[in-house]
């Protein structure tokens, strides 16, 4: 009887590819189900290996929310510095969603208690973005029914991760329904 073989030793783009997976993992099995024993296993490395990327899945956590955060901050700097119309900037949020936002939207709103314990995300920060991206696109002193429509349309692009949740929808065709959803409330907004 042969043993099976020995995982692999970490190689370039393990860092990347190990993201990838635990957020695969969290996504489908939950968080506190997974070790990082699981993740090294689903990536087909040593244990040792991935513990020479991350000392911890709490470390893995505040990579994947961090970063997503991150393009947030720099999709909102952009809004203020470009001073976009509604539909260009739908579509550059549309890309920061597509990119990294669905898979981590639904990571972080599972997650709300280890998202506060590891200080990654309070009720304040992603509003707070989604407030001063509206402020920029329609203006501060533009009626408040505006820039309710204009938070409605980013965030409903964000929230698609979380209504798929349990449908047999591919992610594309989830993407392509929540795009249509917000330029539906800026075509209402702009009427």
């Amino acid at each position: 009887m042969s043993a099976e073989p020995a995982p692999q030793a970490p190689t370039p783009g393990t860092r990347a590819r190990a993201l990838s997976t635990a957020l695969d993992l969290f996504s489908r099995d939950g968080y506190d189900a997974v070790s990082m024993r699981a993740i090294a296993e689903e990536l087909g490395v040593t244990k040792a290996a991935l513990y020479h990327h991350f000392t911890s899945k709490e470390e893995i956590a505040r990579e994947l929310v961090g970063s997503y955060l991150d393009a947030v901050e720099e999709t909102v700097t952009w809004a203020e510095q470009a001073r976009p119309d509604l539909d260009e900037l739908l579509a550059r949020w549309a890309d920061l969603v597509r990119a990294q936002g669905l898979q981590v939207g639904k990571f972080i709103n599972a997650n709300q208690r280890l998202m506060r314990e590891l200080g990654l995300v309070s009720g304040e920060g992603p509003r707070r973005a989604v407030d001063r991206i509206a402020a920029t696109v329609v203006g501060p002193e533009a009626p408040p029914e505006l820039r309710l429509q204009v938070r409605m349309a980013l965030l409903a692009m964000h929230m698609a991760a979380i209504a798929s949740e349990g449908l047999p929808l591919e992610p594309d065709v989830v993407f392509r329904i929540a795009r249509g959803v917000a330029a539906s409330i800026v075509r209402n907004a702009q009427a």
